[in-house]
């Protein structure tokens, strides 16, 4: 997803922070996939270049799905005051568990290419338009999900939506019990795997929740 994603929660950030809704490498309308190279590294690299450029060191960092999962490597990194993910990626049981979950996406990106998806939702019009998913699938099965982490001081939240489809809780987000030690696991009832889209203000909430408690 691009960017658009979050429009519909920005206006309930932006009256509490300065907001920075970058696109990720390889996603409709960012930066370049940098050539020669896969993996999440060099997506993380690429956020931490368009905090240098606004001028922060650390910042409350936000992400759904793969954001969701750079949002906590930026906190590994130290670049991150607070951390709320949203169904982060990254993690699964089990082979047949990461096997569905490559079929989800072909089956979404097979979808957004057949004619005219791309005018029926902003979301398959991302989806086409994505380059960054076979790196970084080729990359996670040579090197498997996320390395497990302590947050220490940071304020960490991972919400998981109760309908989210895409990445299950319970073959996904359960990992996060042991993965992340001292992150606050919560769900959200009513929404699925973008729930940006789906109620705006819980997720306005359950962000601001933690950066301006």
């Amino acid at each position: 997803m691009s960017w658009h994603a979050w429009q519909p929660v920005l206006a309930g950030l932006q009256a509490h922070h300065e907001v920075l809704a970058p696109t990720l490498a390889g996603h409709r309308g960012g930066p370049a996939w940098p050539a020669g190279r896969i993996g999440i590294g060099p997506l993380v690299e690429a956020v931490e270049e368009r905090m240098d450029a606004a001028g922060w060191e650390r910042a409350h960092v936000v992400g759904n799905s793969l954001g969701g999962w750079l949002a906590l490597e930026l906190a590994r990194r130290g670049r991150a005051s607070s951390v709320v993910a949203f169904s982060p990626a990254g993690t699964w049981t089990g082979r047949p568990s990461y096997h569905l979950l490559l079929a989800k996406l072909r089956l979404i990106a097979g979808i957004s290419r057949l004619p005219g998806a791309a005018r029926l939702s902003p979301l398959l019009a991302d989806a086409r338009a994505c380059t960054a998913l076979p790196p970084l699938v080729r990359w996670m099965e040579q090197h498997g999900p996320m390395a497990p982490f302590d947050v220490g001081g940071v304020p960490t939240r991972i919400a998981w939506p109760l309908h989210d489809r895409t990445i299950p809780w319970r073959h996904h987000g359960v990992v996060f019990r042991t993965l992340v030690p001292g992150a606050e696991l919560v769900r959200l009832r009513g929404v699925g795997h973008v729930p940006m889209t789906d109620d705006p203000s819980l997720v306005a909430r359950t962000i601001l929740q933690v950066t301006s408690p």
